[in-house]
């Protein structure tokens, strides 16, 4: 259960099953969906249901199949999609949300990122079971971005990171004021010289939970497994963190967001 899988469109974005906790939380899933059933799976991990009758790559157009034959199931990993880049990512992200918010799946399980929908799930709690949490973040940093949003802190699943290897981090929010805005949030880690080696930014929770529909006192995390470039040299980097509206042509400005932590690199 490790390694580039079949129709997988790049080796290292699709490892899979690196580590021990995404082991877990992937046999825990596959458990839960039955051998019969139809599923529409990431490129990740579609290999893993090969054998079954009917299975759908996940970004099939589901708009294209007739009535009554959109798959069961979808399987889908919101920390890692099938691709990396942002643009890939945006796409991911929207047919994430046409299929909770018009075609009638339901949040199924949820667990570290590894996501399974379910066709006709009355789920109650709805993007609430993916976005709020009751845990605390193993790095407690608890600072104001701005009147509204405070970063909480992070958790990581190993002390030193070595690039292309995925690691998982997990971001932490709380909000001190319900807010009209939709933020973007900026991740970056920056070298002693204050060059921008990586940055992770994003729309948060996966693009399901936007800050404008944040309510007061609500703690909301987010699990990605991410990975730095080969570029990326040993030694340890500052991670600045901040938010601002997409649109900000100051958006890359470390002089506007909030040092928060160092991270260490080793060699590849």
């Amino acid at each position: 259960m490790y390694g580039p899988l079949p129709y997988s469109l790049d080796p290292y974005s699709d490892e899979f099953l690196v580590k021990k906790e995404g082991v877990r939380a992937a046999k825990e899933a596959f458990k839960l969906i039955p051998p019969d059933a139809s599923i529409s799976a990431a490129s990740n991990l579609g290999a893993h249901f090969s054998n079954r009758e009917k299975v759908f790559h996940f970004h099939f157009p589901f708009g294209f199949l007739p009535p009554g034959e959109e798959p069961e199931y979808v399987f889908i990993n919101l920390a890692k999609p099938y691709c990396g880049t942002r643009i890939q990512r945006e796409k991911f992200n929207e047919i994430l949300k046409e299929l909770l918010f018009q075609r009638n799946y339901g949040v199924f399980y949820f667990k570290d990122g590894y996501t399974i929908l379910k066709k006709g799930y009355k789920d109650k709690s709805g993007v609430n079971n993916i976005a709020l949490t009751t845990d605390k973040p193993a790095h407690i940093v608890d600072v104001e971005l701005n009147n509204e949003i405070d970063f909480w802190g992070y958790s990581l699943n190993t002390p030193t990171i070595r690039p292309k290897i995925p690691f998982r981090i997990v971001y932490f929010w709380k909000v001190t004021k319900e807010t009209d805005y939709n933020y973007y949030m900026l991740i970056k880690l920056v070298d002693e010289r204050g060059n921008v080696v990586f940055q992770h930014d994003h729309e948060p929770v996966y693009g399901l939970y936007p800050t404008s529909s944040w309510n007061m006192k609500e703690s909301i995390s987010e699990a990605y497994w991410v990975e730095l470039p080969i570029t990326v040299n040993p030694g340890i980097y500052l991670m600045y963190v901040g938010i601002s509206e997409k649109t900000n042509d100051n958006i890359d400005k470390l002089e506007d967001m909030v040092k928060v932590g160092n991270i260490t690199v080793q060699k590849f």
